[in-house]
């Protein structure tokens, strides 16, 4: 798994982004070496009988790139090519890449808040593509296709609706930020829900790097839905619209274990790459220096001369993590502590799996992380919106990340609920109802943080 240097790679591969080299590569518009490399007929004829085992028990459970690619087929869900990202095709590629240009220059650094979105220029920007926004969230609600990426094309895929996305998020943005300044809450909510659906397309793409996209966007329209409720008391009415889009959320988002699978897929795409020659190609400049200045480079390139031994301990070692992923995050932290200190035990043996553990799993306990402060925040989110609208009294909910209960206090003005961030982040904060009368022997006692 490797997540910052695949996601780059896959937009190299786009046709209109550029700024890496990556020549070895199949080209792009031939799709039909990627597809056979989805059926794994190299790993198929390896002398390593465990290995075998191993890919025989894939095919048993349909886990294999070319078995996923055609059971999500079956299912009826359309395709890239069958529109299933239709919402990105409402403009060509090159016009979303001169927006997302754009975009860049409006928001350097990627920086969001509501007084930057009020600004003349953003405010400018976002009127300029009404239409195209209104399209689009139109085709959210009558189209329920997610854009499926094909797992039989591994790196090849074409991942470019991440970008349009973002763009889209970014015109929804800017639209609530001009009916916040209108006093139109209600539609301010809608604007949020068209946020929300647009990033749960990501979440069911099917592929690690939007996945981590929709994460990294939900955090963003939390943080700029904390804000818009600091600076306007909102209704019950929209908090109850909240509510409902929070609980969608938390019941329509993918499991971690789907995510996994599909990562798993890719890697074992990448595998058969790797036995074809194409290891110094499906790596960034920078890895390379890197892997150079650190003797990791002659590691791998040894280990591509017999990959069996280090796919085997790969597809063992994401078994392991696959399998875990109906346990608490905290336990599953456990469980990954335990297999980096068996890595740090195998470094110094001959057979050591310098490509599984350099290449697809270095960042596997980041992007676990990640995925459980993203649904922890969700959850706080949650009983926030049920306590302030008083469907809930019991304080003690589990914050699924750390196994602990959130830390909740309560004040006449807000109810403020701790523990679904990194440390140093402010709580989630809702702003108690005008009309709120709950008394005082249905109020829990103030907790400290």
């Amino acid at each position: 798994m490797r997540l910052v240097a695949i996601a780059s790679l896959l937009a190299c591969l786009l046709l209109w982004l550029s700024g890496c080299q990556r020549s070895a590569l199949p080209r792009a518009s031939d799709q039909s070496a990627a597809v056979e490399y989805g059926a794994l007929p190299a790993v198929r004829t390896s002398h390593h009988r465990e290995l075998r085992r191993e890919i025989a028990r894939l095919d048993e459970e349909h886990a294999t790139p070319i078995q996923l690619e055609l059971a999500q087929a079956s299912t009826g869900s359309p395709s890239l090519d069958q529109r299933g990202d239709r919402w990105a095709r409402v403009l060509k590629p090159k016009q979303w890449l001169k927006l997302q240009r754009r975009l860049t220059k409006l928001f350097p650094g990627g920086n969001i808040n509501l007084s930057l979105l009020q600004t003349r220029n953003a405010q400018e920007f976002a009127n300029e593509n009404e239409p195209y926004r209104r399209e689009i969230r139109q085709m959210l609600l009558e189209y329920p296709a997610t854009p499926r990426v094909p797992h039989n094309e591994g790196l090849l895929t074409d991942l470019s609706f991440i970008d349009v996305a973002r763009v889209y998020l970014r015109w929804e943005q800017t639209h609530a930020a001009r009916l916040f300044v209108e006093d139109q809450r209600a539609d301010v909510i809608q604007a949020f829900a068209g946020m929300f659906e647009m990033v749960e397309r990501l979440a069911h793409a099917g592929h690690l790097v939007p996945r981590l996209a929709a994460v990294q966007l939900r955090h963003e329209t939390w943080t700029l839905l904390q804000e818009t409720i600091d600076a306007g008391r909102f209704r019950r009415p929209n908090y109850e619209a909240m509510q409902r889009i929070t609980d969608a959320q938390l019941t329509a988002w993918p499991s971690d274990s789907e995510v996994w699978i599909a990562d798993r897929a890719q890697a074992l795409h990448t595998y058969e790459m790797i036995r074809d020659g194409y290891l110094p190609s499906i790596l960034t400049q920078e890895e390379i220096n890197r892997f150079r200045d650190t003797g990791v480079m002659d590691q791998l390139l040894a280990v591509a001369e017999r990959i069996d031994g280090d796919q085997y301990y790969y597809l063992q070692t994401m078994r392991r993590i696959i399998n875990d992923c109906k346990l608490p995050y905290r336990e599953r932290n456990k469980e990954l502590q335990r297999i980096y200190e068996e890595q740090r035990q195998l470094q110094s043996e001959p057979d050591f799996p310098a490509v599984a553990v350099h290449l697809f799993l270095a960042e596997l306990k980041q992007a676990q992380r990640e995925l459980a402060l993203d649904r922890a925040l969700c959850e706080a989110w949650q009983l926030g919106f049920s306590m302030v609208l008083d469907s809930v009294h019991d304080t003690q909910r589990l914050n699924s990340m750390t196994g602990e209960p959130f830390v909740v206090v309560l004040d006449d003005g807000a109810i403020s609920i701790w523990g679904a961030g990194e440390d140093g982040d402010r709580p989630v904060m809702i702003p108690r109802l005008p009309d709120e009368n709950t008394s005082r022997a249905m109020r829990p006692r103030m907790r400290q943080r």
